[in-house]
């Protein structure tokens, strides 16, 4: 029987492949007669669409001579028996394509800006079995790792935009999930639980339990994106920390699948309203932060 071979096109040549291959496959696909081949490229969302621009290639020709322009060990690591210069777009069934938000180095000339790129390309990759689809990560891939304890709220939802340079840092002295092979089914149903919740706020919906998966599969990557430009992206310069890879999970997956195999928190789903409370206080801390910033450098300007 012949084997679906899903494409994953990632931004980095480590943290996107290792969780793919230890994490997401082992929980979700290792069972499944499905082959996951990861095609690091070694650079942005925004030098990605830049590379678009001056190249009409399909996205796989194109992101496989990138792949091995970079010779990277890395790149060979997660594809050792994989042909790179033998792929086709026609040799898989989807391609899905993650990348950061990365607001805070967008990498553009002057006269191209960075939410007309997100835009278009979240427009051009919206489809996993014709062009590919593309998920976002807020404000980057490490925003799954962005909690303590699995059974209770993230401590930190938002982040201001010019914080984002930091932000591996901030992880690293205060997360203890840096370990992708220790992510299991169990880790996965609470970071799917967080998902749902953000995404509820995001959009500003009530906790419906008949309804929860349906009103979550509703938001579509562009939907997500246009509601963080509007509501903290260009109001407060900060973005909401929420990772790509439940909402793909939730995507691919059935709701059938869903509820057989994936156990929503209800706990946590049952303190929606003090987690709204929580968002709402966090953005109001960093929209006072962010005027006191512009206030500082406004005096000293002068």
């Amino acid at each position: 029987m012949k084997r679906d071979k899903i494409a994953f096109i990632v931004e980095g040549t480590k943290t996107e492949p290792e969780l793919i291959s230890k994490s997401l496959n082992n929980v979700y696909f290792a069972k499944n007669q499905i082959d996951l081949i990861i095609l690091p490229t070694g650079m942005n969302i925004y030098n990605l669409f830049l590379l678009m621009k001056d190249d009409d290639l399909d996205i796989i020709t194109l992101i496989k001579e990138q792949a091995q322009k970079l010779q990277s060990k890395k790149v060979k690591k997660f594809n050792q028996s994989l042909d790179l210069s033998s792929l086709q777009q026609s040799d898989f069934s989807s391609v899905y394509l993650f990348f950061d938000y990365d607001a805070h180095q967008d990498n553009l000339p002057r006269n191209i800006d960075r939410h007309t790129v997100i835009k278009e390309m979240l427009m051009t990759f919206n489809n996993e079995t014709e062009n590919g689809k593309l998920y976002i990560s807020y404000p980057m891939v490490e925003a799954i790792k962005d909690f303590e304890e699995i059974d209770s709220f993230p401590q930190r939802n938002f982040l201001l935009i010019k914080d984002g340079i930091r932000y591996k840092n901030l992880l690293s002295a205060s997360s203890s999930h840096l370990d992708f092979k220790n992510y299991t089914k169990q880790l996965w149903d609470y970071l799917i639980t967080i998902y749902i919740i953000k995404i509820h706020y995001i959009f500003n919906m009530e906790i419906d339990n008949n309804y929860l998966l349906e009103s979550t599969k509703k938001a579509s990557t562009l939907s997500i994106y246009m509601n963080v430009l509007k509501k903290y992206d260009i109001p407060f310069s900060c973005i909401p920390i929420l990772s790509a890879f439940p909402e793909f999970i939730l995507d691919y997956f059935t709701i059938n699948f869903i509820f057989e195999n994936i156990e929503i928190d209800s706990h946590l789903l049952n303190q929606f309203q003090l987690f709204k409370l929580q968002c709402d206080q966090d953005i109001k801390n960093l929209s006072i932060s962010s005027e006191i910033d512009n206030s500082e450098a406004g005096y000293y300007n002068r």
